[in-house]
């Protein structure tokens, strides 16, 4: 599948680079790549449960990434500086983002992080000079340090209701945030209306 993994045991595998350092060989990932739940190596079938540190590092020609609902770690570094990277789609299995892991995505515009995700590292949307939307579905997620510093597009954070103090205290109020109570319509059968909180950056 034009994917390269490292087993790390009890039948799981890692996502990783092709060589032995992720800047041996640039760029073997481009477009859209998808992820698998699971590969077969010999034989035996392995279930692909994170993205290894530096795994798509530098990878100047990748577009976009969609992940399995295995995935549930994204390590240090794992997208840092892709530049072309526009599309993600994280699984509602992910728990954790590491540090610096989508550091310097400059292209890409939206996340949305699912309420399985309850911690930040430090540093994850760093320099993402054109994230302009970020949706944070867990009200009781930690945000690490610097998360979202150099974001110059960001203008909107929306988090779960009821959630206002916690945010505030990982400090996104910093550089003009402004908190904004925000009803949304859903648009279903119940019309039920779904209260959230927005953070806007100013």
């Amino acid at each position: 599948d034009g994917i390269y993994y490292n087993n790390r045991g009890n039948s799981q595998v890692t996502v990783t680079y092709r060589d032995s350092t992720f800047d041996a060989y640039l760029d073997e990932y481009k477009g859209h790549v998808h992820i698998p739940a699971s590969v077969t190596c010999n034989g035996n079938t392995y279930e692909v449960v994170a993205i290894g540190h530096d795994a798509f590092k530098a990878c100047s020609a990748l577009s976009g990434v969609t992940l399995p609902n295995s995935i549930t770690t994204i390590d240090l570094g794992a997208f840092e500086d892709c530049n072309t990277l526009s599309e993600v789609e994280l699984p509602n299995s992910l728990t954790s983002i590491g540090s610096l892991a989508f550091q310097g995505c400059s292209s890409l515009k939206s996340i949305t992080l699912p309420s399985s995700v309850v911690g930040l590292c430090p540093y994850v949307f760093e320099s993402c000079t054109s994230l302009e939307n970020v949706t944070i579905l867990n009200g009781e997620m930690t945000v690490g340090l610097g998360c979202f510093d150099g974001c110059t597009q960001l203008k909107q954070i929306h988090i779960p209701k009821g959630s206002k103090e916690h945010f505030l205290a990982m400090g996104l109020q910093k550089n003009g945030v402004q908190l904004v109570d925000d009803e949304m319509e859903d648009n279903d059968a119940t019309n039920t209306i779904v209260e959230m909180i927005l953070l806007v950056v100013g």
